[in-house]
């Protein structure tokens, strides 16, 4: 700054005036000696190879590899200790090695910084989480409202994550926890009555950026004001692929809304699940909705009334399939519904009309209707939420994910040991695979059943025993009942010793 400000005065020495002869050439000369280059402006012809390259080239190249911006902001470069003027350069922070300095590169420490602040349009973070509850303030009988924030980034990104956490003075109040090899957990918890939590507020909307995952957000409370006005001012400008909202109860403060959040951050796929709703426009709101995203996810939770009812998201006695066919004549191509718990919200006839009517649209649905070709979505909702796309193009598809569904089923059933590794593959195999593991309840996996009962009876032990073979389809079966952590193995010879102690398993079918 101060080298532009001395080369703004002199220009204004030299401009052109009336009296052009005021100036003699050696005035002139004086002048332009006082252009002299700092000890900072190194000679072009110094510079190292990845110095020289655009700085947008350098911005993709940094892309290309993010976890490694801390080392590249520490590289060293060697530089000469004459200048193109023949001066003698003192250069601090460097060492002397005879006629060369080496120095830490301000060029690309500053390309480093540009990409991490300026271009906020990468996406760094997976997915942000806002919770909301309330917490007693000690020595008084009231409690305050508490915002917990919960960002995902991805390991390889979170260097530049933490950069813009340190430009923003931020990197001291978030915690940071590894969630698994790949991902990291910062958190942030914040009072929105405080003015300096609100203000760390705003910084994390800036460190975030304009592009971002899925936003999951919990209203926990139950009367007041809820967390929309602090949604609207503490995050808008940024861009989420998806919303996801868990509320057992939503208002029709909250349901109407919906709309306007999608619409405000550019939401393509939205996520709702959800007990009772208060408002009686659920289905003008989900329409309305249709309009708007590409894909949408309903998951209806027990809701605690008669199972046997057509209830669905507030709403009894609709025809469900009516507004399934109305949501589709707009611009979702996407819709997945998990109603477990009221299954009778969508009749026999009301399907079959839906399946001539909605062929080139993709409707996944779990009730007793598709009972013969029914798969258990809870496990696929996770594929079909991620970037708001579930499934891939035709054109991109492996010889293996073409093949129909019945045919991967008999190559698993061929290689029943090797379950894991292709659900591994991808999501649409991981998909044929869970569809084989949870519908072909006719294969015979246990060989032998025990039962084990303490003298006193107060204990109870169930020991089951598998061929290694049906290893991997029994265990994925565990899964899906979330027993896996519950029950011990032991391998033995050819067969595999399961048990589970105080009789968790006794209870269960498999």
């Amino acid at each position: 700054m101060d080298e532009l400000s001395s080369i703004d005065s002199l220009f204004q020495q030299l401009s052109i005036s009336d009296d052009v002869n005021r100036f003699s050439s050696d005035t002139v000369d004086n002048l332009l000696q006082k252009l002299t280059l700092s000890d900072d402006v190194r000679d072009p012809s110094s510079l190292s190879p990845i110095e020289l390259f655009p700085r947008e080239l350098s911005w993709k190249i940094i892309q290309f590899v993010p976890e490694a911006v801390f080392n590249l902001r520490l590289v060293k470069v060697k530089i000469s200790q004459y200048s193109r003027h023949k001066k003698s350069v003192t250069i601090s922070n460097s060492e002397n090695f005879g006629n060369w300095y080496i120095q830490t590169s301000r060029l690309l420490y500053s390309r480093v910084a540009e990409l991490a602040l300026e271009r906020d349009t990468i996406r760094l973070v997976d997915s942000l989480d806002i919770n909301q509850s309330k917490i007693a303030v000690a020595n008084e009988d009231k409690q305050n409202p508490l915002e917990t924030f919960k960002l995902v980034v991805p390991k390889s990104k979170s260097s530049l994550f933490e950069l813009r956490l340190k430009h923003h003075l931020l990197e001291r109040n978030l915690k940071r926890a590894p969630l698994d090899g790949t991902l990291f957990e910062y958190r942030l918890e914040i009072n929105p009555l405080n003015a300096s939590d609100v203000e760390k507020a705003k910084k994390l909307r800036d460190c975030v950026g304009k592009r971002a995952g899925t936003l999951i957000v919990h209203w926990y409370w139950r009367s007041g004001t809820s967390s929309l006005p602090f949604v609207y001012d503490h995050l808008s400008g940024i861009q989420f692929d998806a919303l996801k909202v868990e509320e057992f109860c939503m208002s029709a403060v909250l349901l109407n809304s919906l709309p306007s959040i999608v619409a405000d951050h550019n939401v393509d796929h939205i996520s709702l699940h959800v007990a009772e709703v208060t408002s009686h426009d659920t289905v003008e709101v989900l329409l309305h909705l249709s309009s708007l995203v590409s894909s949408i996810h309903l998951k209806q939770l027990n809701a605690y009334r008669s199972h046997a009812s057509n209830y669905m998201l507030g709403v009894s006695s609709a025809d469900w399939g009516q507004i399934i066919i109305d949501m589709f004549s707009r611009k979702v191509k996407k819709l997945l519904i998990d109603n477990e718990f009221f299954p009778a919200y969508l009749p026999k006839d009301a399907a079959d009309r839906l399946i001539a009517r909605c062929q080139n649209r993709i409707l996944l649905v779990n009730l007793n209707a598709f009972r013969h070709s029914a798969m258990d979505l809870q496990d696929l909702s996770e594929d079909f939420r991620k970037h708001g796309n579930g499934t891939k193009d035709e054109r991109t598809l492996s010889p293996m994910e073409m093949l129909p569904r019945e045919i991967v089923w008999m190559i698993v059933g061929y290689a029943l040991e090797s379950v894991f590794d292709l659900s591994m593959t991808s999501r649409l195999l991981r998909a044929r695979v869970t569809e084989f593991t949870i519908q072909q309840n006719s294969l015979r996996l246990v060989t032998s059943l025990e039962l084990d009962r303490s003298a006193d009876l107060t204990k109870e032990k169930v020991i089951l025993r598998v061929r290694n073979r049906y290893n991997s389809i029994f265990e994925l079966r565990l899964q899906h009942r979330q027993l896996h952590s519950r029950v011990k193995r032991v391998l033995g010879k050819g067969v595999s010793r399961i048990s589970s102690g105080a009789g968790l398993l006794t209870r269960k079918r498999y």
